[in-house]
C-alpha cells in the first residue's frame, strides 16, 4: 500500500482500519487504543482520505447475506443480533467522529443509486470530474 501511495497512486480498499475497530472493537470489546496503537506501528501514518458506509439495519442486511446463496456464511453473520448492532453503531460513531472524511450512503438504494452517490461524491471529494 505505502509503494503504491507514494507513487500518486489511489488505493482502494473493501475494509481497513475502520472495520477493525467496529468488528473487533466495538463488536467484540477489543480495546480501541490497542486497536489503534497497532495500526500506527504496522502502518503509520496511512489513513483514508474517503471512506464510504452503506449503512443498512441490521437484521435487513443479515437477511441479505442470507440470500447470496452462500449457506456456509462467516463467523460474523453467525453471530448474535446485539453484535451487529454494536457494530452498526461502532461505524456511525466512527463516521460521526470524522465526518469530513465518511460518506454515509442509505444502504436501502438502488446499487445503481448508491454508484451514482460514489462517483460524484468522489469527484466532489478530490475536485476531479469523473
Amino acid at each position: 500500500m505505502r509503494p503504491a501511495l507514494e507513487a500518486g497512486s489511489w488505493v482502494v480498499c473493501d475494509r481497513f482500519l475502520d472495520s477493525t475497530r467496529a468488528y473487533q472493537g466495538y463488536g467484540l470489546g477489543q480495546n480501541l487504543s490497542t486497536i489503534d496503537e497497532i495500526h500506527e506501528l504496522v502502518l503509520p501514518g496511512i489513513v483514508p482520505d474517503l471512506t464510504f458506509l452503506i449503512d443498512l439495519d441490521v437484521r435487513t442486511g443479515l437477511d441479505r447475506t442470507r440470500l447470496r446463496g452462500d449457506q456456509t456464511g462467516t463467523r460474523y453473520e453467525e453471530m448474535d443480533i446485539d453484535f451487529h448492532q454494536r457494530v452498526r453503531r461502532g461505524f456511525l460513531d466512527i463516521a460521526a467522529s470524522d465526518p469530513d472524511r465518511f460518506v454515509v450512503l442509505d444502504g436501502n438504494l438502488s446499487v445503481e443509486e448508491i454508484a451514482n452517490k460514489v462517483v460524484s461524491s468522489v469527484g466532489q471529494h478530490f475536485s476531479i470530474s469523473l
